[in-house]
C-alpha cells in the first residue's frame, strides 16, 4: 500500500487552467473519491497521478518519491505501480476476455502458468469465468466493466485509478457494481482514487471525498463530514439528494432572530454568539430536518 501526495499541483491546457494549485493527500490503502461537476478537473488530476499528463507546476509524490516535479523529474506510468480503469473500459475488440485480462502480464512476460492462474482467479472473483472465450462486443456493459476491472487488478497494482467506471451502466447495475468495487478494493488493499460526478456513488463507497470545482479543492472529508459540516454553499448544495435548502436572510442581534422578510426564526443563544458581527447570511437546512407542526 502506498501514499500519494499532490503539492500545489497545477495543469494548464493552453490558457485553460484545468487543475489549480491543488494540494491533496491520499492515505495508504484508502478509497478516495474525487467528486465534482463536469469540467472541474477530476479526470485531469487522475491522469496526472497516472503519468498520462505532466504537471505545469507543483509536485506529485508516491510514498516519498517524487514522480513529477513539472521540470526535471518524471517517472513514466509503467514505473509508478498504477493501474487504471477508463470510463470507456478501453478493451481490445480483437482479443477475447481471457486475452484482455491477461494483457498486462503478457506484456510483462510473466510465465504462462501464472497468467492462466491469475486470470481464472480474478474471473471467478468477479463472476465472469464463463465469459473468458467471448469478445468484448458479445458482452453487456456490466460484463465489460468487470473485465476492465480484472485487467487492472491482474498485475496487483499498488494504486488503482477508476475514471467514472460505472457511467455506462444502468441504475440497477450501478448499485450492485458499487458494492463489488468496494469489496474488491478492501480485499486487494490497494490505494484507490475514484472519479465521479455522482454524489450518491461517492457517499456510498468512499473513505473520504475531495469535492472539486473549477480545478480547486473545495473540501476534503468523510461522507458524514461533508454532509453535516459543508465548508461552503457549493459543497452544501452539491452533497445530498435532495440538496440542502439555502435561503438568504439577515441577522437581528437585538431580537435574537434571523429575518427572512416574510417570517422570522428565533435562534438559540450559542447561534447568536457565533453570528455576532455578521449581517447578511445564508441559512441552510436539509429537507429531513424540517418539521411541520400545527399550533394549538
Amino acid at each position: 500500500m502506498v501514499r500519494i501526495y499532490l503539492e500545489k499541483a497545477t495543469k494548464y491546457f493552453g490558457r485553460v487552467k484545468a487543475v489549480d494549485d491543488l494540494t491533496l493527500e491520499i492515505k495508504s490503502g484508502e478509497l478516495m473519491v474525487l467528486l465534482g461537476p463536469s469540467g472541474c478537473g477530476k479526470t485531469t488530476t487522475l491522469r496526472l497521478i497516472a503519468g498520462l499528463e505532466r504537471l505545469t507546476r507543483g509536485k506529485i509524490y508516491i510514498d516519498d518519491e517524487i514522480v513529477d516535479d513539472a521540470s526535471t523529474t518524471f517517472v513514466p506510468p509503467r514505473f509508478r505501480g498504477v493501474s487504471m480503469v477508463f470510463q470507456s473500459y478501453a478493451l481490445f475488440p480483437h482479443l477475447s476476455v481471457f486475452e484482455n485480462i491477461a494483457f498486462p502480464l503478457v506484456v510483462a512476460k510473466a510465465p504462462k502458468d501464472l497468467i492462466r492462474k491469475r486470470v481464472h482467479e480474478l474471473a471467478e472473483m468477479l463472476g465472469i469465468k464463463e465469459l473468458l472465450d467471448r469478445k468484448p462486443r458479445q458482452l453487456s456493459g456490466g460484463q465489460q466493466q468487470r473485465v476492465a476491472l480484472a485487467r487492472a487488478l491482474i498485475s496487483e497494482p499498488k494504486i488503482l485509478l477508476l475514471d467514472e467506471p460505472l457511467a455506462n451502466l444502468d441504475a440497477k447495475l450501478r448499485v450492485s457494481a458499487r458494492a463489488m468495487i468496494r469489496k474488491i478494493q478492501r480485499e486487494f488493499g490497494c490505494t484507490t482514487i475514484y472519479v465521479t460526478h455522482d454524489q450518491s456513488e461517492a457517499m456510498a463507497i468512499s473513505d473520504r471525498i475531495a469535492v472539486m470545482k473549477d480545478g480547486k479543492i473545495q473540501q476534503v472529508g468523510s461522507p458524514e463530514e461533508l454532509y453535516h459540516k459543508p465548508a461552503n454553499t457549493f459543497v452544501a448544495d452539491f452533497i445530498g439528494d435532495p440538496p440542502m435548502n439555502l435561503i438568504e436572510c439577515t441577522v437581528d442581534e437585538n431580537n435574537g432572530v434571523l429575518d427572512f422578510g416574510t417570517f422570522k426564526f428565533k435562534l438559540p443563544k450559542d447561534f447568536i454568539e457565533a453570528l455576532r458581527g455578521y449581517k447578511d447570511v445564508i441559512f441552510g437546512i436539509r429537507p429531513e430536518h424540517i418539521m411541520i407542526t400545527k399550533e394549538s
